[in-house]
């Protein structure tokens, strides 16, 4: 028996199998097929294309309905491979674009950036050195805040260090405690811009275990429109 297997439903294009044979479909504004090369073929009656095909009563109405349960189908159910797939896409999606943005954010985040090495050598010698000029210019709240977020990176990253910016924190009068990070809802939004669009760009079929094969040609078809 003929068999006819969906792979996709992606923008205005299917992707389709009958038996070995992989076949694209353009939905709209005038259906038509396009071969595995994507080459449109002259073809005057699609009923009698399906027909010949699977030998079985399809139509151009009848596939039309098979696509739209499709469709509905992938947009109300997720298994456990899909959600890995999408976790693993937004991950590295995050990671580029992070990347892609590393000037920006350091001006804000270069403590939580630092080499874990220089801690000691660089970071705590220079607040031993100039505590009463850094207080000075960040004053004591300012100051605070920022032997904090030393403190709490040393904790992370070089625990035996931790104590040295107790004693800075403890010196200034203070207490450790959770440092405030700062404000950069600007820059959050444009990063959460460019990760959803590398996710979602390719649409729920993406995460579905579509042939990598498949999903390029319709990345060309779909780009094409």
């Amino acid at each position: 028996m003929v068999e006819l297997v969906l792979h996709s439903v992606e923008g205005n294009f299917v992707a389709f199998n009958i038996d070995f044979d992989l076949w694209f479909m353009q939905l709209e504004p005038v259906p038509r097929i396009l071969d595995s090369d994507l080459k449109p073929q002259l073809i005057p009656n699609l009923d009698s294309w399906f027909q010949a095909k699977t030998h079985q009563r399809y139509s151009l109405q009848s596939f039309k309905d098979v696509v739209a349960a499709f469709r509905l189908g992938l947009a109300k159910s997720y298994s456990a491979n899909d959600l890995k797939l999408v976790a693993l896409r937004t991950t590295i999606a995050t990671k580029n674009a992070v990347m892609e943005r590393m000037g920006e954010y350091g001006r804000y985040y270069w403590i939580e950036a630092l080499d874990p090495v220089k801690l000691e050598t660089v970071w705590a010698a220079k607040v031993r050195e100039k505590f009463d000029e850094l207080r000075a210019k960040l004053g004591d709240d300012g100051f605070h805040n920022y032997l904090c977020r030393l403190w709490k990176f040393a904790t992370k990253h070089r625990p035996g260090l931790a104590v040295v910016f107790e004693r800075f924190i403890k010196r200034l009068g203070r207490e450790p405690q959770e440092p405030v990070l700062p404000q950069t809802d600007e820059l959050d939004a444009e990063l959460c811009k460019a990760v959803l669009a590398v996710v979602l760009d390719k649409g729920i079929a993406a995460y579905r275990g579509v042939p990598e094969h498949v999903q390029q040609r319709l990345e060309i078809l779909n780009g094409r429109g």
